[in-house]
């Protein structure tokens, strides 16, 4: 019978004592083929062999995102290491015959010793800090080479969510046609195609199960989708998928969501349901019910409790919060709370991002080059665990953190450090059009600045709500609220902002108000006007 350990030092002991070396298995309970992998670890010989002459070690990548990233990333099989936490190989696995006589050859090659250069890894992107290679200024034109890039790749199954949303991004701001018509064409075919569940809704990606981040992320996308368009299958499909998050997904005895709907699995992640508060406020704004957004602010006043004003937010609840400090869920819970201050005008939503952003820059940020690292630097970390790396995906919503809350905080230094951090990211990603694709949108966003919109009411009046929310149906990936008290007449007077009723909207150019709304409908017209 196969026994697994948990990866740590005790594991890591075991191997240089007893002169193993690791067999290290990296999955998880959506994943079929971490399923059949395990499947295939507990038939003889292979468990015969594991157990004798390794020290099996499982992870859940869900748990571990640092794992997954320097072990597990593109690549399905299992790693084998040495006692110090360095890859040796990865074995063949296609049928329990090749996999037992590969690792019996793995581990008769085996010499404690590790003086035999470990293998490199073939991927493009490493992540690992090094040298920025920004120069002095970033690419103007490397926006648009980028998109023309992904406009030329042939249609996945499951389409890229990061290029879909700069196909989404260029429609709105650069008025796109062809990108436009390349983001229906793929939300269309994904939502008609096997990887949704057309009964009980959610979407799946070929071989796993249906998870909290995949369908809180395409429920956000097709709403914007269906703002920018008009098309109401987007809508039907975005109403579908933000009902299936609260309806599989939502636990009897805590106010987060589960990361994934399996049986006698309730996991808890802070990145997660970051990532459900955005889809749910985007359901509620769109007049799905006030269950959206209930369940959004339930989730918002539990996920404090993930966090340490030293550590940042936790990754994990299982009744107490574990696992602090991965960049993911800091970034993720910025973007959430400043969303919900954007929807409802709740300044502690502002501050309580605005003080985990400071803790980012603490923990994470690569002093040297600029950039955010994945996790803290660990002097005691096993193996891969003690390279410091910069992942793109979680950088670009930590650079969109940090210009959301240059635009509402006005802190020049997060204008400085986006910069640098851009610097240091693009040059890295820019040859993978995919994994460059969300650092095209903030080198944009950084490159125009906000769209900038002046509130003069104050939050509680049901009248401001309702402009609020009209606005939050509208897909402004630029965005910027100023709330003003109607009470601030120096304010008022100073900024030009003549009214004599409120709640008032203005829409401003170059910091000057050029046109106004006072009730929803008027809104459209002054959006409009802003393009």
């Amino acid at each position: 019978m196969m026994t697994w350990e948990d990866w740590g030092p005790e594991a890591f002991e075991k191997a240089r004592e007893q002169r193993r070396p690791v067999y290290l298995h990296c999955g998880a309970v959506w994943s079929q083929k971490a399923r059949a992998m395990e499947a295939l670890c507990s038939q003889e010989p292979v468990a015969a062999l594991l157990m004798e002459k390794f020290v099996p070690i499982r992870v859940d990548i869900d748990d571990r995102p640092d794992l997954s990233e320097r072990y597990a990333a593109g690549h399905s099989g299992p790693v084998l290491l040495d006692y110090l936490g360095r890859t040796l190989s990865r074995p063949p696995h296609a049928t329990p015959a090749q996999l037992a006589a590969s690792l019996k050859d793995a581990a008769d090659a085996f010499y404690p010793s590790g003086a035999g250069a470990d293998p490199e890894d073939p991927q493009v992107w490493t992540g690992a800090v090094g040298p920025a290679g920004g120069g002095g200024k970033l690419d103007p034109a490397w926006p648009a080479e980028t998109l023309a890039a992904l406009k030329r790749e042939n249609a996945r199954v499951f389409p890229c969510l990061d290029c879909l949303e700069l196909f989404l991004y260029a429609a709105r701001e650069w008025k796109d046609a062809d990108a436009q018509e390349k983001l229906a064409f793929q939300l269309t075919r994904l939502a008609g195609g096997g990887a949704q569940d057309g009964e009980n809704g959610g979407f799946a990606r070929p071989e796993e199960e249906k998870r909290l981040g995949v369908n809180a992320r395409l429920a956000r996308l097709y709403w914007d989708a269906f703002a920018l368009t008009g098309q109401a299958s987007f809508r039907d499909t975005a109403l579908k998928t933000s009902s299936y998050l609260l309806a599989a997904l939502a636990d009897r005895d805590c106010p987060l969501l589960r990361t994934v709907d399996a049986p006698g699995r309730s996991s808890f992640h802070a990145d997660a349901n970051a990532m459900a508060v955005i889809a749910l406020l985007k359901a509620g704004a769109h007049g799905g019910g006030s269950k959206f957004t209930d369940g959004a602010q339930r989730i918002l006043l539990f996920l404090p409790q993930l966090f340490d004003s030293s550590k940042g937010m936790a990754h994990r609840w299982t009744g107490k919060p574990e696992l602090f400090g991965f960049l993911g869920d800091d970034a993720w819970v910025i973007l959430a709370f400043t969303e919900s201050f954007l929807v409802t005008g709740l300044k502690a939503h502002r501050e309580f991002a605005d003080a985990l952003l400071k803790v980012m820059f603490q923990e994470l940020w690569e002093r040297d080059y600029g950039g955010f690292c994945d996790r803290p630097a660990d002097p005691d970390a096993i193996g891969a665990l003690k390279e410091q790396r910069l992942v793109a995906r979680d950088n670009a919503v930590a650079f969109e953190a940090i210009w959301r809350l240059h635009e509402l905080k006005g802190n020049t230094n997060y204008r400085r450090w986006l910069e640098m951090g851009l610097k240091t990211l693009v040059p890295k990603a820019r040859t993978v059009p995919c994994v460059a694709a969300p650092l095209v949108r903030l080198q944009d966003m950084h490159a125009k600045g906000r769209l900038d919109l002046e509130l003069v009411g104050r939050p509680e009046d049901p009248r401001t709500a309702e402009i609020l929310t009209v606005l939050h149906r509208h897909y402004l990936p630029r965005k910027v609220v100023s709330f003003v008290d109607p009470d601030d007449q120096d304010y008022i007077m100073a900024h030009h902002l003549e009214t004599r009723s409120f709640p008032r909207l203005f829409g401003c150019v170059d910091l000057k108000p050029e046109f106004e709304a006072g009730n929803a409908e008027e809104i459209a017209v002054l959006l409009e006007a802003l393009r």
